[in-house]
């Protein structure tokens, strides 16, 4: 209705055709950092973006079993753990004169750092190979997304993740593995790469939608079943 107040998440491109369509603009001010402060943004944007792809893959690998992506849960958590030291000696070095701001910002990092921990624990079990409740299996059925991998083919031609029409089809990339480089909630202009592995999350409901565009496109797609129909004769 008129008057009420929209949150939404999502990438700028996103947020921004949103916004157009209400006839609106995003108001978003770039603050006037040093370069050794930009640089310091740069790497707290970073570990948050790792920090959410861990969620997503901690959720997934319990739920579906996946102990590669716990795995890979586990390996993200190292990378976290030492952006944190390297960032925490960065930010002291930076504002030492400064305790409060200091303060503030070490206390971001480790807030963020507890969240990577608390995704490793939630795959620890499958890791160990100790059992998981069936009633956390259930959030499967009951959830509305699930964690996919589209695996691009060693032939396929260099193109912007955008032109994959991921998002018209409900798939939200989360990570682009690329041998052993992450790139964490990739941007539509982000070029994707034969062998490349996006992790992505979709929608329930649009499963057989996106199986069908990437099929065609002879792109390999991970966690999710098809039931094909059987032909009458």
């Amino acid at each position: 209705k008129i008057g009420d107040t929209l949150i939404v998440r999502g990438t700028l491109d996103s947020l921004n055709t949103i916004a157009n369509v209400l006839g609106d603009k995003l108001a978003l001010e770039k603050p006037s950092v040093e370069e050794r402060e930009y640089r310091i943004a740069k790497k707290i944007a970073y570990m948050k973006n790792l920090t959410d792809v861990m969620i997503d893959l901690a959720f997934h690998a319990i739920v579906n079993n996946d102990k590669a992506a716990a795995t890979e849960v586990l390996n993200l958590e190292e990378i976290v753990d030492d952006y944190t030291h390297k960032t925490m000696i960065e930010i002291i070095e930076k504002f030492h004169d400064n305790t409060l701001e200091a303060s503030g910002l070490l206390n971001f990092i480790i807030s963020m750092e507890n969240v990577a921990d608390a995704a490793a624990e939630l795959v620890a079990p499958l890791v160990s190979n100790l059992p998981i409740h069936p009633i956390v299996r259930k959030v499967e059925e009951e959830g509305m997304e699930r964690i996919v991998k589209i695996k691009i083919p060693e032939n396929f031609k260099e193109t912007q993740l955008s032109e994959l029409g991921l998002d018209d089809l409900g798939a939200i990339p989360i990570a682009i593995y690329r041998g052993k480089k992450i790139i964490p909630l990739p941007k539509e202009e982000t070029i994707v790469k034969p062998g490349d592995i996006i992790v992505a999350k979709i929608y329930s409901g649009m499963e057989e939608n996106l199986y069908e565009k990437l099929d065609s496109l002879g792109i390999e797609i991970e966690g999710i079943e098809i039931e094909e129909e059987e032909e009458e004769e």
